[in-house]
């Protein structure tokens, strides 16, 4: 019998078998290329090592990373491939930062997280499959760097970031260390260490219960607002005499949508059972699995940059929202009215957020104090003899508005009414006759 292109069928078989002899054949070759790696010792860690590539390798890698090669430039890129990682918390936000980073190039990593994958972490881990749920979150992650970029040196240690291991872990001198972790206590031991260390470090606040990408920004650590674990940071690294206005944090400014879910009765009963370390919390989060893929990935674009040479300058304050815009907009009109002034304001709206969100980066013009917070804030004209415009407008809190208000802006101090005006007139002069 004869097929269609005038073979036999027995001829057909054995093209057909041969072809998958020789795909088999090829595939034990490949593994048999592949460089075997054994677990590097937590107390000795290692420099990069590197492997034995072939001409071939070497023009597999050229391809993989032609993009972002060219996205740098040669010299950008190189920055890249001869950097040394390290990224504690494995789960949502930092298996997100950690993939992206072995994807673009990035040759030496330690992933720490003392953690094993769990089926509920699926929703939002970036490369944990069900089979395996119960194994090392640090042993996952690398297995499947490695699958991506064979010729990384790639870290895993499955062990949790504590005092007592800090010059272990952090040994090395890393080019950035990365903290996703989501527990206050260990968060707090992390950043205290790497800022007595005075290694670059980038933070995540909390990823769960929100959902809006467009309120994800990169700041400080003092700018977050609307984060219960970034207040509570703030406060013991305060103790700590670590500055937080000096650590550059990924949050949210998005209004939490839900609450940690209640303990059921055997978690009330016996909470210590429960939970994978004694201390930690054991309430749950609900989980949005894009939020934290977003937080990794903001991480690992800021990182990579900032390696490169090429930083950006991220617009760390978060937008008014329409009720807060019309809000200082009518206190802007009702201030001008008691003051004699006419209310039908030079300013619109869309001069609100300039002043909220670039001049005075969403805090007062004289204390610092984030909006957001506890103080309601008001925007109020600033020199009297100078017309209202975008140029002569500050934030203040209640009782600095009735401080200026009773004593003008002398009872602020000349230093300070000396940088306010420094910083008003930075933005130029602005024509409010149109």
């Amino acid at each position: 019998m004869k097929t269609p292109s005038g073979m036999s069928v027995v001829e057909v078989a054995a093209v057909f078998t041969l072809g998958v002899v020789t795909a088999a054949v090829g595939q034990y070759l490949l593994a048999q290329q592949q460089p075997r790696r054994a677990a590097k010792p937590l107390a000795t860690p290692s420099a990069p090592q590197p492997v034995a590539a072939t001409s071939a390798d070497a023009a597999l890698s050229t391809e993989q990373f032609s993009r972002i090669c060219s996205f740098f430039g040669e010299e950008g890129f190189e920055k890249i491939q001869n950097a040394f990682v390290i990224v504690i918390g494995l789960g949502g936000v930092g298996s997100h930062a950690a993939h992206m980073l072995a994807r673009s190039g990035v040759r030496h990593l330690r992933l720490i997280d003392f953690d094993n994958v769990t089926l509920s972490s699926l929703n939002r881990h970036a490369v944990a499959t069900r089979a395996d749920v119960g194994l090392s979150k640090a042993q996952v992650l690398k297995q499947r760097l490695l699958e991506i970029v064979p010729q990384a040196n790639i870290e895993a240690v499955p062990v949790m970031f504590e005092d007592a291991v800090a010059d272990e872990l952090l040994a090395g001198n890393p080019t950035y260390v990365l903290d996703c972790i989501d527990d206050v206590t260990t968060k707090v031991a992390l950043l205290t260490a790497a800022s007595a260390k005075s290694l670059k470090v980038i933070t995540a606040t909390s990823a769960g219960a929100k959902a809006d990408p467009t309120r994800i920004h990169i700041g400080t650590l003092h700018d977050s607002v609307r984060d219960n674990l970034a207040t509570k940071i703030r406060y013991f690294l305060k103790k700590k005499g670590v500055d937080a206005s000096t650590i550059t944090t990924v949050y949210s400014s998005e209004k939490s949508r839900c609450k940690l879910l209640p303990l059921d009765s055997d978690q009330v009963d016996n909470p210590n059972q429960f939970g994978n370390v004694e201390n930690f919390r054991i309430r749950v989060i609900p989980v949005l699995g894009t939020m934290p893929a977003m937080f990794g990935q903001s991480m690992a674009a800021f990182v990579l940059t900032e390696i490169a040479g090429s930083p950006i300058t991220p617009e760390n304050v978060a937008k008014l929202g329409r009720d807060q815009r019309n809000k200082y907009y009518q206190r802007l009109q009702q201030r001008e009215k008691d003051a004699g002034f006419d209310s039908k304001i030079a300013v619109d709206k869309d001069d609100m957020d300039f002043i909220y969100q670039e001049v005075w980066k969403a805090r007062s013009s004289v204390s610092g104090i984030r909006c957001g917070g506890f103080d309601r804030m008001f925007m109020s004209r600033w020199r009297y003899e100078l017309p209202l415009s975008p140029g002569n407008i500050v934030i203040l809190t209640t009782k600095e508005m009735a401080l200026m208000d009773d004593k003008g802006i002398e009872a602020f101090g000349a230093d300070v009414v000396a940088r306010i005006d420094a910083r008003l007139q930075s933005f130029g002069t602005w024509d409010v006759s149109a």
